[in-house]
């Protein structure tokens, strides 16, 4: 059923804006940044985090306003959230949870002027890893040789051996989310001689963690060049 609706979609729309010649490719690299965020009932309080967009995307014209494009696109994305109030002057840095995933988008292309186009369509997406990251300093004491407790000053430590650390922790997550999703981007793109400036938003459909009300959703900027073939 929902084949038969995207055909009938696709269908409508050539009909309504398609004049011209058809069948003409291109192939466009590309590369940028996505800031990313979580949504969701789990996902209160959660702050944008910067990553990275690299891919390729062959695009078809299905007339002169009108094209259809399938691409391959790896994508890092991270979202950070606060713990200063739990843990106070422990945390040194936002926590981070950092995806990375590959894409493949499946958009429908439509022109609104020369050079000015707008986008839609779906992009299956496999996830890659998913890490934990916190960058915790301090003080801290060892009661034993095989436990720890940490304290925000040394002022506070009464028994033990008083040491001082600053590190960043790394803890794979994958485990815990769910390695296949769907997204739907949106965007808006401007060509000019071949450079192409490609703004889109990404809205995560499925739960990213498999326990857990939280969806990922990206803005992705990037730069490319496209080659007719």
């Amino acid at each position: 059923m929902k084949n038969t609706i995207i055909t009938a979609i696709l269908v409508i729309l050539s009909a309504m804006v398609c004049k011209g010649q058809t069948g003409r490719w291109s192939l466009k690299p590309m590369a940028g940044m996505t800031v990313a965020t979580l949504a969701g009932d789990a996902a209160a309080d959660m702050k944008n985090g910067l990553g990275l967009s690299i891919g390729v995307e062959s695009e078809a014209s299905l007339c002169d306003r009108l094209g259809l494009s399938i691409g391959a696109v790896y994508e890092t994305a991270t979202v950070k959230y606060d713990l200063r109030e739990v843990y106070g002057n422990l945390v040194k840095d936002d926590h981070k949870y950092r995806f990375r995933q590959i894409g493949v988008p499946l958009m429908l292309h439509l022109t609104l002027a020369k050079g000015l186009s707008v986008a839609t369509g779906l992009k299956p997406t496999v996830l890659l890893s998913a890490k934990s990251i916190s960058h915790i300093g301090g003080y801290y004491v060892v009661p034993t040789e095989d436990t720890f407790v940490y304290v925000v000053s040394a002022e506070t430590m009464e028994n033990g051996e008083k040491r001082y650390v600053d590190e960043e922790a790394k803890t794979s997550i994958t485990d815990l989310c769910n390695q296949v999703g769907l997204e739907v981007p949106v965007g808006l793109s401007y060509t000019y001689k071949n450079i192409v400036l490609d703004v889109r938003y990404h809205f995560g459909i499925n739960n990213t963690f498999k326990e857990a009300d939280a969806q990922l959703r990206h803005l992705s900027v990037t730069l490319g060049y496209q080659f007719g073939l």
